[in-house]
C-alpha cells in the first residue's frame, strides 16, 4: 500500500519539521493556551475524548456557560465546538424568517450568506467605506443606516462586523442606538473580537456597546484551540429559546469535551492574565510597525491612516497591515516567499497588503524573525523597476432574486466568459477571508468579472467555486 494511502500522516510530519513561525490563526501559536489545559491535553487528550459531553454533568456545562457570560458581560452564552460560522447561522435562524429582510455590510463571511439561505430572508446590502489606498472595505456608516431603517419595511435583524479581518470598528454603540430606536435586533460578527473585553486600549466589545448577539471565536485571538467559539446572548429583543432552538438545529451531538475544556480554559487564562498578556501582543505590534516603517518599498498604516469616519471609527492595533508601496510584488507574492524561503505564515494577502495577526502567543522572537526576513526582501527588490498591483474596488451587488431562490433552481455550469448577465448561484470566494465576491441570485456584471480576473492575476486562491481556477461559473439555467 505505501505511505501514498496515508496522506495526512506525510503532511503531518513535513509540516512538524519545517519549524513555522506564525503570524496566522489559530491564536494560542501553541504556546498561548492556558498551562492547565496544555498540559493535561499533552499527556490525556486521546483519554479526554472518551468524556460523552451529553451526559456530562449538568452543573458543569451550565458553569461554564455562566463563567463565559460573565467574562463577556452577557446574560447568557452557549458554546460552539463548530467555529463561528455555526453561531453566526444560528443568530440568523434566530433573528430572520422566510421573506423578512437583514441589513448586512458586502463584506460579510459566506456563513452570514448561508445563514441568510437557511432563514429564506432577504439582504438588504448596505454600501461599506472602501479604502482606496489598500483596497480594503470598512463598514457602512451610522447615517447610511439611518437612511436604510427609514426607508425599508420588515427589517428583522441588522448586522454587523466588529472588528474587520484587518481590525477596523466601526462606531458600535451609535449603530446599536439607531438599530434599538427601532426595535430592531443587532446581531454581530465579532469572530476577530474574542480579546476586546480584557484590555482598556483595545476598541469595544459588542457586548458592552449593547448589542443583542454576537459570535466570537476564541481560537483566533483569544488563545483556545481551533474551531471553538461562543455565541453570546443579551436579554431584551430576541428570544432566548429560538437562540437555543437554532443552535440546536446546527450543533452536532457529538461534542469534544477536550474542545469544550479548550474553551473554559482559555476564558480563565484571558480573565486572570488577559491584561498583562494582551499589553505585552501590542507593544510588540507597535514595535514591529514602527521598524517596518524605517524600510523603503513596504510600510504599516498606523491607526490615524486606517481611520477616517464613524465607518473606521477604532482599531485593534494586533492587527499589523503590511502595505506593498514601491516593491515589484504583490501582497500575494510577498506572503509566498516569506512562507517558501522563511517558512513564516502570514494570515492573509491581496493585492496591495499581506496580514500579520499578533496574538497572545506571538513572542519577541517571532516579531524579530519577521521584520529581518521583511528587510532582506526590501534589499533585494527595492532597486528593480516598480510593477503596479491596482486596487479594484469589489462589485456593488444586484440581487436578482433571493439567496435560497437561486441555490435551489435549476442550474447549469458555463465559461465564465459567457457568463455576463447570468444571475450566479454559487460562492465565488477569495480565501482568506472568505468574504464572497459573487453570492447566490446576484446578476454577474462586467465589474465582476473584471474583478475575477484581476484577483486571479494577482495570485489569489478562490474556493466556494465548482472550479478553482474561475474559469467556469454555474448560473441559473436558462430555458430554452
Amino acid at each position: 500500500m505505501g505511505k501514498k494511502n496515508y496522506p495526512t500522516n506525510q503532511f503531518a510530519a513535513t509540516f512538524l519539521a519545517q519549524n513555522r513561525t506564525h503570524f496566522n490563526t489559530p491564536g494560542h501559536r501553541k504556546m498561548g493556551t492556558e498551562s492547565t489545559f496544555r498540559k493535561l491535553a499533552k499527556s490525556h487528550l486521546l483519554e479526554l475524548d472518551m468524556i460523552d459531553v451529553n451526559v456530562l454533568e449538568s452543573s458543569v456545562l451550565n458553569d461554564v456557560t455562566s463563567e463565559m457570560a460573565k467574562a463577556y458581560k452577557a446574560d447568557r452564552s452557549i458554546l460552539s465546538t463548530q467555529g463561528t460560522s455555526t453561531a453566526i447561522m444560528a443568530m440568523i435562524l434566530a433573528t430572520c424568517n422566510d421573506g423578512g429582510r437583514m441589513i448586512v455590510p458586502r463584506n460579510v463571511h459566506r456563513s452570514v450568506i448561508a445563514g441568510i439561505i437557511l432563514a429564506g430572508a432577504e439582504p438588504l446590502f448596505l454600501e461599506t467605506e472602501f479604502d482606496n489606498d489598500l483596497g480594503i472595505s470598512n463598514h457602512y456608516s451610522a447615517k447610511s443606516l439611518l437612511h436604510a431603517v427609514n426607508q425599508y419595511t420588515n427589517i428583522q435583524a441588522i448586522l454587523l462586523i466588529n472588528p474587520t479581518y484587518f481590525g477596523v470598528c466601526t462606531d458600535l454603540k451609535t449603530i446599536v442606538s439607531i438599530a434599538h430606536e427601532k426595535r430592531i435586533p443587532v446581531i454581530v460578527d465579532e469572530a476577530h473580537g474574542a480579546h476586546l473585553p480584557f484590555h482598556p486600549q483595545l476598541p469595544i466589545s459588542a457586548m458592552e456597546a449593547g448589542a443583542d448577539l454576537a459570535a466570537t471565536s476564541l481560537h483566533k485571538l483569544g488563545g483556545s484551540m481551533n474551531q471553538t467559539s461562543i455565541l453570546l446572548y443579551r436579554e431584551g429583543l430576541v428570544d432566548f429559546s429560538r437562540v437555543q432552538h437554532a443552535m440546536n438545529y446546527l450543533l452536532s451531538t457529538s461534542r469534544p469535551f477536550q474542545l469544550i475544556a479548550s474553551l473554559d480554559s482559555t476564558r480563565y487564562q484571558l480573565e486572570r492574565q488577559g491584561r498583562l498578556q494582551l499589553q505585552k501582543t501590542l507593544a510588540l505590534a507597535d514595535d514591529f510597525r514602527s521598524k517596518v516603517n524605517t524600510l523603503t518599498g513596504i510600510s504599516c498604516p498606523t491607526k490615524k491612516e486606517l481611520l477616517h469616519s464613524g465607518a473606521s471609527f477604532d482599531l485593534d492595533r494586533s492587527k499589523v497591515i503590511i502595505k506593498i508601496d514601491t516593491l515589484p510584488l504583490s501582497g500575494y507574492q510577498l506572503k509566498d516567499l516569506l512562507e517558501k524561503e522563511y517558512t513564516i505564515l502570514l494570515e492573509l494577502a491581496d493585492t496591495r497588503y499581506a496580514l500579520a495577526v499578533f496574538t497572545i502567543g506571538t513572542k519577541k522572537k517571532d516579531a524579530k524573525k519577521l521584520y529581518t526576513a521583511l528587510k532582506k526582501l526590501v534589499a533585494r527588490y527595492q532597486e528593480t523597476q516598480p510593477s503596479t498591483h491596482p486596487v479594484v474596488q469589489p462589485p456593488a451587488p444586484i440581487m436578482s432574486m433571493t439567496p435560497r431562490k437561486a441555490s435551489f433552481s435549476p442550474q447549469q455550469l458555463i465559461p465564465l466568459t459567457a457568463s455576463l448577465g447570468k444571475i450566479n448561484t454559487e460562492f465565488v470566494i477569495s480565501y482568506p477571508p472568505g468574504i464572497p465576491i459573487l453570492i447566490p441570485g446576484e446578476r454577474i456584471t462586467q465589474q465582476h468579472m473584471d474583478f475575477i480576473l484581476n484577483q486571479r492575476n494577482s495570485g489569489a486562491t478562490f474556493v466556494g467555486s465548482q472550479h478553482p481556477k474561475l474559469e467556469e461559473l454555474t448560473v441559473i439555467e436558462e430555458k430554452t
